[in-house]
């Protein structure tokens, strides 16, 4: 099997996607939508706010190495998460308070094995590197920011349990904004 700029194909998951928001362009949805992504050729974050909706998505999770990259404008986009994990600068130059969600689990989380396989190495550098950076944007926005942590213990690839992170981010939500 060749594998061309990613482990994995995202044909199926962009049909999918087609199927379930059709073909609705950023500046035609209800509300302000940003996905968020890094030009691999520049190193420089992209701020998609217009265009197709579905390349926008597929763009801002496009982890390198794993899934493709999306060539646009003669760019090379990937997940803006490998230059910043949490961009809340972005919701900072709208709103005068961001309530953010924090998912990156902590790398004493992480189960400890005998032998890691190339995915387990690749998910803790990514963890290592991401908490970095988010420390320092905590440290700069701390102000107005509340931050919503939920103890979440899924892992970077663990694509089948979307439903129960959603979940634990609600729980948590809840129980800061009951306080």
């Amino acid at each position: 099997m060749a594998f061309e700029e990613g482990l994995i194909n995202t044909k199926k998951l962009e049909k999918e996607l087609r199927k379930l928001v059709g073909a609705i362009r950023i500046e035609e949805l209800n509300k302000k939508f940003t996905a968020v992504s890094v030009d691999l050729l520049t190193g420089k974050k992209e701020f998609i706010e217009e265009g197709d909706l579905v390349e926008a998505i597929l763009a801002s999770c496009a982890i390198p190495l794993v899934f493709p990259p999306i060539h646009k404008e003669g760019k090379l986009l990937v997940d803006g998460g490998l230059e910043d994990p949490l961009p809340i600068d972005k919701a900072f130059e709208i709103a005068k308070k961001v309530i953010a969600v924090n998912v990156y689990r902590s790398i004493e989380k992480m189960p400890k094995k005998e032998k890691y396989n190339f995915v387990d190495i690749f998910e803790r550098a990514l963890v290592i590197i991401q908490r970095e950076i988010t420390e320092a944007a905590l440290k700069k926005y701390k102000k107005n920011l509340l931050m919503i942590q939920p103890e979440v213990n899924i892992g970077t690839f663990d694509f089948t349990k979307a439903k129960e992170a959603i979940a634990l981010g609600e729980e948590e939500a809840e129980k800061i904004c009951v306080k």
